[in-house]
């Protein structure tokens, strides 16, 4: 809706864009990692901004009794009588480790990087700080909207949830914010997919492991 040009996105603009995306992004990888890196720690910044903005907003139109309606009913008929309601709490759990072994394939990345750290020590210090972090913001993020919204009610809300839940609670500029981060985070995800490969290569080249 903002970008007419580029609606339906099977198109020659598209197309085009798309194109002189990867390669910029490509180029910049190859003319040093290093300078991509020092590019992905400010997306990182500016990404997490948003996500430390929607957790404040949360806290504080944080309601207990919306958090707490019927709290201990659902878990026990979840666990009662899991076979008869299609979401048990069996699923449930299924579907959140489904998703968290995809919001922390980052981990890997971040191994993969690793032998650039000067002690092997600071790179797993920095890894399981990084991931203490996230799971913090993780937890945070998905679980305080619970407080400021009914079930019903984000299960009905639509994409990007996390945008339009920030709308409901400060206004359009909410949503702005969190779609500029989730924009800044879709381009510093492509450009660490970017990073890993060459990386990846560039270690077996290395080892004398390429061809």
């Amino acid at each position: 809706e903002c970008f007419p040009l580029f609606k339906g996105v099977q198109n020659i603009p598209s197309i085009l864009f798309s194109s002189m995306f990867i390669w910029g992004l490509t180029f910049l990888v190859n003319n040093g990692i290093e300078s991509a890196s020092f590019i992905n720690m400010i997306v990182t910044i500016c990404k997490l901004v948003p996500l430390f903005l929607f957790i404040v907003f949360m806290i504080v139109a944080f309601k207990l009794n919306v958090f707490t309606a019927d709290f201990w009913g659902n878990v026990s008929d979840n666990l009662m009588n899991g076979a008869k309601n299609e979401a048990s709490i069996w699923l449930q759990i299924k579907g959140c480790l489904m998703v968290m072994m995809w919001v922390f394939v980052g981990i890997e990345g971040a191994s993969v990087l690793a032998n650039r750290a000067k002690k092997r020590s600071d790179a797993q210090q920095a890894t399981i700080i990084g991931l203490l972090c996230l799971l913090f913001i993780y937890i945070l993020a998905s679980l305080l909207p619970y407080g400021v919204l009914s079930q019903s009610e984000l299960a009905s809300i639509s994409q990007p949830a996390m945008a339009n839940i920030l709308k409901g609670v400060v206004g359009s500029w909410g949503a702005m914010l969190i779609n500029i981060g989730l924009i800044i985070s879709i381009i510093g995800s492509w450009l660490s997919c970017t990073m890993l490969p060459a990386e990846t290569t560039m270690l077996m080249a290395k080892d004398v492991l390429l061809p």
